[in-house]
């Protein structure tokens, strides 16, 4: 028998240091999916031309639009394969509990998808240097070709709530499909009912609306943050019926 007092506090605080040193894959494949990203953005322009008997001038406009859903697909699938089994198993390395680790998991995915976040933001200035390096003519410089510091922090925020919403509900239907492997079927039918029903079901674009087309920033973030909190609370209470099973 131990004397030894191991606060919850505590526990959660090592198994979220263990998985930010050991889960060294996820952050491997943010890069990768990073990289890809930025050089289907460096790539895929719009932009238009204007000419005349003394000038011409070509438009080219580039986004990061590329990276943050590269990085958005990133997020749903590390936070799905979290919940896996396999990861879940390794926590047996300390004192644990279904809540504990949950917890540890759901640090560990905020921690993630906030640097995915920075990473994305960050995006926009790796391709504005790269253009600015390969490009054949003269560039206009200056804050308002990649935005001021306030509309790269509104990026950011929006960028960081969506990323945090699409992990949450990864982490919450990979936990499902842990409990029963017939949840399974709700992956094709988020992706793909939506749509179907969006004409039929007035409450889809309601909801789209809700969480796509919020125009306060500080409402938005709330929205994103409570529902996050929502599904990383679900994901814990599904696992707890789990743990007469197996643990």
């Amino acid at each position: 028998m131990s004397l030894t007092n191991v606060s919850t506090a505590e526990v959660i605080k090592k198994q979220f240091v263990f998985k930010l040193s050991t889960y060294k894959d996820f952050w491997r494949s943010l890069l990768i999916v990073q990289l890809i990203g930025l050089v289907f953005s460096s790539v895929a322009n719009t932009g238009g031309s204007m000419m005349s008997d003394y000038y011409s001038v070509n438009i080219s406009t580039y986004s990061i639009n590329v990276v943050f859903f590269f990085t958005l697909f990133w997020a749903a699938i590390t936070a799905f394969l979290i919940a896996s089994r396999s990861y879940r198993y390794e926590d047996f390395s300390f004192i644990t509990n279904r809540l504990t680790s949950s917890i540890s998991s759901a640090l560990f995915i905020v921690t993630v998808t906030f640097t995915a976040a920075v990473f994305t933001v960050l995006s926009s200035y790796v391709i504005f240097m790269v253009m600015k390096i390969v490009a054949d003519s003269d560039t206009l410089p200056g804050t308002t070709v990649i935005g001021g510091f306030g509309e790269q922090t509104v990026t950011f925020i929006g960028i960081f709530g969506y990323l945090l919403l699409i992990a949450s509900a990864g982490y919450l239907l990979g936990n499902l499909v842990q409990i029963h492997r017939a949840f399974i079927i709700l992956i094709p039918i988020l992706f793909v009912l939506p749509g179907m029903m969006t004409v039929r079901f007035p409450v889809i674009n309601y909801i789209f609306e809700f969480y796509f087309q919020e125009s306060s920033v500080l409402l938005f973030a709330v929205k994103m943050l409570l529902t996050a909190t929502v599904f990383f609370l679900l994901a814990v209470l599904g696992l707890r019926r789990e743990d007469v099973r197996e643990w």
